[in-house]
């Protein structure tokens, strides 16, 4: 019975110490954790206007006074609900998605607009100009791409890598 105890108590002792050691082999530290985020380049950002378009409730149109150097920026997602979006003379910059159930337009020579993520739900986009190659005037942000950074990094956060900085957009 002794005998008995005594291998029973080792075989504890053993799987104790597996179990122990097995954890501490495969446990991470957050430091180690990476993901994959599609960033934009924010480094040498200038001044632009932004608005909030994640869910129109009126047709809305976007003027070069509601603009800065000519361009507009979204704050994320269009969502058009059924309205009309209409660009004149501006450059709009959609950081995520466009969202139908509405239409599109863009009228005068300088109207272009440019969807960083997916144009999804069919909107009508008949004679839209659609354009994500550089800026009007200067660069003010890079085309999306993708890159690995550290874990629990949230849509708009920023982040600095050799020392450029890189905005979260999705």
């Amino acid at each position: 019975m002794k005998e008995k105890t005594r291998v029973t108590l080792r075989a504890v002792c053993m799987l104790s110490l597996a179990l122990i050691f097995g954890l501490a082999l495969t446990s991470c530290s957050p430091d180690e954790c990476t993901e994959s985020y599609k960033v934009v380049e924010v480094s040498a950002r200038q001044s632009v206007s932004t608005i909030n378009l994640s869910g129109l409730t009126g047709n809305v149109t976007l003027n070069p006074s509601d603009a800065t150097n000519g361009e507009i920026q979204t704050t994320g997602d269009a969502n058009l609900n059924g309205f009309q979006l209409k660009v004149v003379n501006v450059k709009l910059t959609i950081n995520g998605n466009l969202n139908g159930g509405g239409s599109v337009r863009t009228q005068g020579s300088n109207a272009v607009i440019c969807v960083t993520g997916s144009i999804q739900n069919n909107p009508d986009t008949a004679g839209v100009i659609f354009d994500c190659g550089g800026s009007l005037s200067n660069p003010v942000l890079t085309s999306p791409d993708t890159m690995d950074a550290q874990c629990g990094l949230s849509v708009g956060q920023t982040v600095e890598i050799n020392g450029r900085t890189f905005k979260i957009i999705y």
